[in-house]
């Protein structure tokens, strides 16, 4: 069994340690009591606490009846008081209850205990949570007091003390001193450098003088200023920071030590070693403050670091025009709009000032999730829809291009941020724009809008652009991009001149002749009319009111008006469509236009003559390049166009 110190006792059947005393016998006899023990419980479980409790409780014992078998002390007053208490509560003649008196006194010393126990263990946790200042943290925390003076912010400074009393007890009298002549003799220019760890001459001649804020006042010929110079009040708050920081790091470093070598029951060094509730409080507050300085040290740092960043940072936007202008003189108007198309979403994703120096692999599967989430036609209000695959894929393909060339001009250090990241297109997950029935053309030849408020600013113009579409295989852009001059005659034959238009490609610049159902329908007769008029635009209403197109080209509003109004009223669901895998818009009339020439079995060449798209074939693109097909063969390819 293990022995316990004299002052503990424990019961056999009881959980509880006990505190053991016993009480001198010259108070024995004075007070003729009969049991010389005193006993009472420590309420805890823990032999370590109550071995503490119980060497707290032992000292202030020891002093107090030491004191009441002396007849002196403030003690004395104590026991007169509980004495006149019992007296009048019991009304039993002028007998003392020493013993209550005795219990009343440990539940208070008892109380005190916990309360240091409390204390210290916080302060222990707190001793063993800090960690060593380095030279960067320290060197960082004079960058953020003269930040805190720079900024006109010592606030926060202040709040970093633990003994601001001390701090405060001098300030004003600093501040009155700096309004004195004897500031003004000692402040010279060479004081502005001195770290804080130094005095400054007007500090110390403040601290060898030790005048206070009375003796300034008292003589007036000392004043020079009438307000105190700002500037040294605030150095003098953040040298005294600087200065309680020194203290607690060697403060910190002293206590470890002492802690590696205490031992709290050690019965003989108790008294020397106790540390009292003040003692411990201010510990707190040191330890406290210490934390404090070293998130805030922390948070100066990361600051800083972001400050770096933001000034080394290159903004996405500014490159982004930059890329775009180098575009547009290499391609065609409409790919650059794609790009902008792209880059606007891009801005809403990570903002337009986003740091491009930051774009890594993470960023673009992050950009790559975004898109694939991205509802169809969100620009335009109609929020149904994902984009298709190719969408996506498009997207991607610009953001590729654009920080590869970013790359190349060393905005970035990393290609291919995203490479590998394109969707494989399958018939699954990729909607196959079909051919118009003969049902939905017949609809379309002979429709008109169904109130006076559908298309009322555009009625001739919507009524040219579908059948023009359905005879020449032609772009919705390229439509809205033709004047009265574009219409020429070579070898009898009307035609249509795209060779001097900014369209989607190279191949795009080419001769569409003029099918004859579009001759029978007065397309010929409303250019002559246009032309008669001195009008160049053909197509004028979509442009009325505006200085330059959308984004989305001069024909934004016959586009709308379409693949929103016209294709419903004709009975297309479209989202009966987007189930069954297809999709209906004003570009199927290109698909219906080629769809025709196939079943015919026209030739390829000539077919992608017509429509403007590149050939893949050796023979004609290499050796037959400089040739040109005849008018008349293009005629003859178009006529074969007839739903």
């Amino acid at each position: 069994m293990v022995r316990l110190p004299q002052y503990l006792y424990k019961y056999p059947h009881s959980n509880n340690f006990y505190f053991k005393i016993r009480i001198p016998n010259q108070l024995i006899q004075k007070y003729s009591l009969v049991n010389p023990f005193f006993i009472s419980s420590l309420r805890t479980s823990n032999k370590n606490n109550a071995q503490r409790l119980a060497l707290i409780i032992k000292s202030n014992f020891d002093k107090e009846l030491s004191c009441m078998d002396y007849d002196y002390s403030e003690a004395l007053q104590d026991l007169q008081e509980f004495r006149e208490a019992q007296y009048e509560q019991n009304k039993t003649g002028d007998k003392w209850d020493f013993r209550a008196y005795l219990k009343s006194r440990f539940n208070e010393y008892l109380s005190w205990g916990k309360q240091m126990i409390i204390a210290e263990t916080s302060l222990t946790d707190n001793l063993s949570e800090l960690k060593e200042v380095s030279p960067q943290e320290n060197a960082l925390f004079s960058q953020y007091l003269q930040s805190s003076i720079d900024n006109n912010d010592m606030a926060k400074s202040i709040d970093l003390i633990a003994n601001k009393g001390y701090l405060l007890s001098y300030l004003e009298d600093y501040q009155e001193f700096t309004r004195s002549t004897l500031f003004q003799r000692a402040n010279k220019p060479q004081n502005i450098n001195i770290p804080f760890s130094q005095s400054t001459a007007p500090e110390k001649d403040f601290a060898e003088t030790g005048f206070g804020v009375d003796y300034f006042r008292a003589y007036p010929f000392e004043i020079y200023a009438e307000e105190p110079d700002a500037e040294a009040v605030k150095r003098f708050i953040a040298r005294h920071a600087s200065l309680e920081f020194d203290f607690k790091k060697s403060l910190v470093k002293e206590l470890k030590k002492y802690e590696e070598s205490y031992n709290s029951f050690d019965n003989s060094d108790f008294e020397k070693t106790s540390l009292s509730p003040t003692q411990l409080n201010s510990f707190e507050q040191m330890f406290d403050t210490l934390n404090e300085t070293l998130k805030t040290i922390q948070g100066f740092k990361e600051s800083e670091v972001l400050k770096e960043k933001q000034r080394n940072a290159v903004p996405i936007k500014p490159i982004a025009e930059k890329f775009m202008a180098e575009k547009s003189i290499s391609t065609e108007p409409d790919t650059v709009r794609q790009y902008q198309i792209a880059f606007n979403f891009l801005y809403t994703i990570i903002g337009d000032d986003f740091d491009l120096t930051l774009f890594d692999r993470k960023k673009s599967f992050e950009i790559k999730e975004a898109v694939m989430a991205k509802q169809s036609n969100s620009e335009k209000g109609c929020n149904k829809e994902t984009v298709s695959v190719a969408t996506i894929n498009k997207y991607l393909s610009n953001y590729g291009t654009f920080l590869n060339w970013c790359c190349s001009h060393d905005f970035i250090n990393e290609k291919g941020l995203f490479e590998d990241m394109k969707i494989k297109e399958t018939d699954k997950n990729t909607a196959q724009r079909r051919s118009y029935t003969q049902e939905e053309i017949n609809a379309i030849m002979t429709y008109e809008p169904k109130d006076k408020r559908e298309a009322k600013n555009i009625r001739n113009d919507i009524f040219w652009f579908p059948k023009i579409a359905l005879y020449t295989g032609m772009r919705l852009n390229e439509i809205a991009l033709l004047t009265v001059d574009d219409f020429q005659i070579q070898d009898g034959i009307d035609f249509i001149n795209l060779t001097d238009k900014n369209l989607k490609t190279s191949t795009s610049k080419r001769v569409v002749p003029v099918h004859s159902k579009l001759i029978s329908i007065g397309l010929l007769e409303f250019v002559k009319n246009k032309r008669g008029t001195g009008e160049k635009i053909l197509f004028s209403q979509i442009r009325e009111g505006k200085s330059e197109s959308s984004k989305d080209g001069w024909a934004e509003p016959i586009s709308k008006w379409f693949n929103r109004t016209l294709l419903r009223n004709i009975g297309v669901d479209k989202t009966e469509e987007a189930a069954g895998n297809t999709m209906l818009d004003f570009h199927a009339f290109r698909t219906s236009f080629v769809s025709i020439l196939k079943v015919k079995g026209i030739n390829d060449y000539l077919t992608r003559q017509i429509i403007g798209h590149s050939s893949v074939d050796v023979t004609y693109d290499k050796y037959g390049a400089k040739a040109s097909t005849k008018m008349s063969s293009l005629k003859g390819v178009i006529e074969e166009v007839d739903y």
